[in-house]
């Protein structure tokens, strides 16, 4: 999903930063004081997503953040609400149903 919207907003003219692990997303946060706007997976190699937020949260309190779940459980999805928006990938079953053919 993460590299979906970073080719989507890339073709709008967005400058896309990608980190692929919470380490290196804080390192770049830190360097870049130009960054507008953060979409955190819940889910990297290093840690635990929410851990990166609140993180951010501490040293970029203004700095939105858009969580996405594309693997979480139920239960991670309702953790991340409480802390920041949630973009969710649709399970199987519903993109099934809604996918022709």
């Amino acid at each position: 999903m993460g590299e979906l919207l970073s080719d989507v907003l890339g073709a709008h003219a967005f400058e896309v930063l990608v980190s692929q692990t919470g380490n290196d997303a804080l390192a770049t946060v830190a360097q870049r004081a130009d960054i507008a706007l953060v979409l955190l997976d819940m889910i990297l190699p290093d840690t635990y997503g929410l851990q990166v937020l609140q993180q951010l949260q501490r040293t970029r309190p203004e700095l939105p953040v858009v969580m996405l779940s594309g693997l979480g459980s139920e239960s991670d999805v309702v953790v991340g609400w409480r802390w920041a928006p949630m973009i969710t990938s649709p399970n199987r079953s519903a993109r099934g149903w809604w996918s022709p053919g």
